[in-house]
């Protein structure tokens, strides 16, 4: 649960674009620290998340002083555990949607700067994340389909060949 603080607003007096993305990184970091993944074990094994694609729909507004609740989700995972899908609601106090954000995130190697299959503890706290009800098993074409659909609509039509 978070409280909406005057810092987290925008202008409009509502929860700033940045704050919903605060609030529900918080909360994915809060996980997987209660799994014992903390920045300790990520600096131990030079692996960090990274995020490949993340999107947020916005339903309610979230105005300062209100309290939100924020869930975790897990939508998919490869079989090494490389590629994982995260889907997170923000409700309001009476429970209702605010914001539903779904990413896609991959480990990464420090040392080596590439993707990885991460270590056993961090991939059995991703695995104890609550599967959602259209949990799957992540494929390689699961992890390049939405970057192909945006790259396709948002590339000037002389890129395309057009």
């Amino acid at each position: 649960r978070y409280t909406v603080r005057w810092g987290d607003l925008d202008v409009n007096r509502h929860l700033a674009n940045s704050s919903y993305f605060d609030f529900f990184t918080d909360t994915r970091i809060r996980f997987l620290n209660t799994q014992g993944v903390t920045q300790e074990v990520f600096a131990e094994h030079q692996v960090g998340p990274v995020i490949l694609n993340e999107s947020i729909h916005y339903f309610r507004e979230v105005k300062g002083g209100e309290q939100v609740y924020v869930d975790l989700e897990c939508g998919g995972i490869s079989d090494n555990g490389t590629f994982f899908i995260f889907k997170q609601h923000m409700y309001n106090a009476k429970g209702e949607i605010s914001a539903y954000l779904e990413l896609l995130a991959a480990w990464f190697s420090i040392a080596s700067r590439k993707l990885i299959a991460p270590p056993e503890l961090i991939a059995k706290a991703v695995r104890a994340v609550p599967q959602s009800a259209d949990f799957r098993a992540l494929k390689k074409e699961d992890t390049r389909r939405v970057g192909k659909e945006v790259l396709m609509r948002s590339l000037p039509a002389e890129f395309l060949g057009k």
